[in-house]
């Protein structure tokens, strides 16, 4: 059966779909030196990255498209689980009716 998509979750399509750029992790100022590191995990390891200081700003940018990312998909779920909740008691009343 098709879903129809409402118009809530097609502006959460939207907004994911101009997401071009991620990176997980965090970027942190390397005590007493100039530098600056890019910490994530990775097969449940943490992978730290020196990083230059003119990429900080990219990185850091990066990282918050990936945590928008992440906020949308979970209200894109929501939408979904909260129709097929919907769709499911449509099915069970239709069920109780017959």
């Amino acid at each position: 059966m098709a879903m129809e998509i409402s118009k809530k979750t097609q502006e959460i399509l939207r907004q994911l779909s101009e997401i071009t750029n991620m990176e997980r992790g965090k970027v942190c100022k390397m005590k007493g030196r100039k530098g600056f590191n890019h910490q994530t995990w990775h097969k449940g390891r943490n992978i730290v990255k020196y990083i230059h200081a003119e990429d900080v700003l990219d990185i850091e940018l990066a990282i918050k498209e990936y945590n928008r990312f992440m906020l949308l998909a979970q209200k894109y779920a929501d939408e979904i689980i909260k129709h097929s909740r919907k769709e499911r008691k449509i099915k069970s009343e239709k069920r109780k009716l017959v």
